[in-house]
């Protein structure tokens, strides 16, 4: 069995490689300079590694869904996984923004009661947002996976399928020709969570060898770092293409 999930293995090793390359490319992105070295090689490097968060979520996806769990075995069993790192760093990065930040002993008690509640409920670093996110996710992953299991593969097709047209109906840039349908429903992060399951039920009856998937990959790769040059050619603010 353990042989058989040798490949999440792999994955998650290099998601947590593009984890750290996007990060240390974004600083770049930001003082925009579509003509320049740094800011172009910075691009293809985001480019190349936003895949990251989506290939981490569809691992859950891929691994959780299938768990016969009923829901208070798997919130017992995950969800502090999640919640003693997410109150452990959030912590650490509050001690950080008071250090680096603030003038402490100046401070009310009141002020600071006020930021720590500002930054415990929408992050107290950028990176953190991903705890908000997966741990959103999880909490839905005993419900979403009843319906699942009780879906056709055509039916969780159609699921993928709305879950992409809801992407185009909440990105910014098409939003002002977009319907204002309510998709929330298939909006956001859930739809890598269905990815991730569909793909470990569906047979591909098709042969696709490495090198096909790696010109798709390098595909993706090139419209998404061309997609975000023109995006930001007389922008003020770091525009992605949403892929």
């Amino acid at each position: 069995m353990a042989e058989k999930y040798n490949f999440i293995s792999y994955l998650r090793a290099i998601a947590a490689i593009f984890v750290v390359l996007i990060h240390t490319s974004t600083g770049f992105l930001y003082h925009i300079d579509t003509n320049g070295f740094n800011w172009n090689y910075a691009n293809w490097i985001n480019a190349a590694t936003r895949c990251s968060v989506p290939i981490l979520v569809m691992i859950s996806g891929y691994l959780l869904l299938h768990k016969n769990e009923n829901t208070w075995t798997f919130y017992k069993t995950r969800l502090p996984k999640l919640i003693y790192p997410f109150i452990f760093w959030t912590i650490v990065y509050l001690i950080y923004y008071f250090y680096r930040y603030t003038n402490f002993e100046t401070l009310s008690t009141e002020k600071i009661w006020s930021i720590i509640l500002d930054k415990v409920l929408h992050g107290a670093n950028a990176h953190l947002w991903y705890f908000y996110m997966i741990i959103g996710l999880y909490l839905a992953i005993p419900f979403l996976r009843k319906i699942l299991i009780q879906s056709s593969t055509r039916e969780i097709e159609l699921f993928l399928v709305l879950w992409l047209i809801s992407m185009c109906f909440t990105s910014k840039p098409l939003y002002s020709v977009m319907p204002k349908f309510d998709l929330t429903f298939f909006s956001g992060y859930i739809g890598y969570l269905v990815l991730g399951y569909y793909l470990s039920i569906k047979e591909f009856k098709f042969n696709m060898n490495a090198l096909v998937f790696a010109l798709i990959y390098i595909l993706m790769v090139v419209i998404g770092a061309n997609c975000t040059n023109l995006l930001n050619q007389d922008a003020k603010k770091t525009k992605h293409l949403l892929l």
